[in-house]
């Protein structure tokens, strides 16, 4: 532990030395060696020319020229040395700093290209590096909300589950086939919760997490469908397939997701109307793009909601209606359509219904598979 600082010490020491005088010396030993170098051939040049003019250079003129010439040298090291001091001055104490990329501001005394290169440089990591930060902070703070919101959302299934167990302790047998239904319903809501927050987890990892392959949309459509019988039939809802089948490039497992947050959310509000309801999954083609839409026969969203139905925990006008409601479904299916270069848009009607439409279009997945 009694290392580190003596370690930071000397770091710093060494890294203020980069731009201390002794150093700007040598810095320009080069120029030195460059410039006596040319001086020397300069000069042999011309007394080979002027030895066949027959005119012979003194000593005195030789040293007259060599001083001379050292003096402009010198007054030219001072000059650029005084021209760039507060530039060393500003990077030796933004090296020395403890304030970490902060310390890249207090660079703004650049002169030559390079210097101004170096502070523009410095200045464009800083902003970068504010921006991951912030971006860093936003999803930490999302994450914590959201469970925090989930675990608050589990209790609700617990505790019913918990308090017809009680129940049913004293329930005649004539009466427990009602009772294994809500504990049931009360399960489903549990593992929707759970995967929810798994898929949430793999999403900050998601090249780790994705496999892109040619997968028939009707059928995938069918087989999620299956999935869902006891919740149609509790819902009242009966569902639909229409249109010809596709082949669309995706990942099998998060199309698999999307499509039962879409089914969740058309049971969840068809539910708040009574009737016999229908959810049509209907497949269109055009060229190179494929639509999967999904219209249910709900509520229907309030149209000052839709602008913000994407948003993560936003429920809005349903969401006080139903004591499930997350604000987090829409939000999930818009950033794995992100991730998979699928296009998600939702449109709706009060009293009449929610249509959710899918986009795949080839060429957006490109490089996906290798990731």
């Amino acid at each position: 532990m009694s290392r580190q600082p003596k370690e930071t010490t000397q770091e710093r020491m060494e890294a203020m030395s980069y731009f201390a005088k002794l150093a700007f010396c040598r810095d320009q030993g080069l120029y030195v060696i460059h410039f006596y170098g040319a001086l020397f051939l300069a000069g042999t040049v011309v007394t080979l020319a002027l030895r066949e003019s027959k005119i012979a250079i003194g000593w005195n003129n030789v040293i007259y020229i060599l001083l001379l010439s050292s003096a402009l040298l010198g007054l030219f090291f001072v000059l650029r040395y005084t021209w760039e001091r507060e530039y060393r001055r500003q990077m030796a104490q933004a090296l020395a700093g403890e304030d970490g990329l902060e310390s890249a501001l207090k660079v703004q005394a650049g002169v030559r290209r390079e210097q101004l290169g170096v502070q523009l440089l410095l200045q464009r990591l800083y902003r970068t590096y504010e921006e991951e930060l912030a971006q860093a902070q936003r999803s930490q703070d999302l994450h914590r909300v959201f469970i925090d919101r989930w675990v608050h959302q589990m209790k609700t299934p617990l505790s019913v589950i918990d308090l017809s167990v009680q129940r049913g302790e004293n329930f005649p047998p004539g009466e427990a086939r009602a009772l294994l239904t809500s504990i049931g319903e009360e399960n489903d809501k549990l593992w929707h919760g759970l995967d929810m927050v798994l898929h949430w987890a793999r999403l900050r990892e998601f090249h780790l997490d994705v496999r892109i392959d040619r997968v028939s949309l009707q059928e995938l459509v069918r087989r999620v469908v299956n999935e869902h019988k006891k919740e149609w039939i509790h819902a009242s809802v009966y569902p639909q397939i229409e249109g010809d089948d596709a082949v669309v490039e995706t990942d099998e497992k998060w199309l698999v997701f999307i499509l039962h947050q879409l089914i969740n959310n058309a049971l969840k509000y068809s539910r708040l109307k009574e009737g016999n309801k229908h959810l049509v999954f209907r497949m269109e083609r055009e060229g190179n793009t494929v639509r999967l839409v999904v219209r249910d026969e709900g509520v229907g969203i309030a149209a000052e909601d839709l602008p913000r139905i994407f948003d993560p925990f936003f429920t809005g006008e349903n969401g006080r209606r139903v004591r499930e409601s997350t604000g987090m479904g829409l939000y999930l299916v818009k950033e794995v359509c992100a991730h998979l270069g699928h296009e998600v848009a939702v449109s709706s009607t009060v009293g009449e219904g929610t249509a959710v439409t899918l986009t795949f279009s080839r060429g957006t997945l490109d490089g996906m598979s290798g990731r």
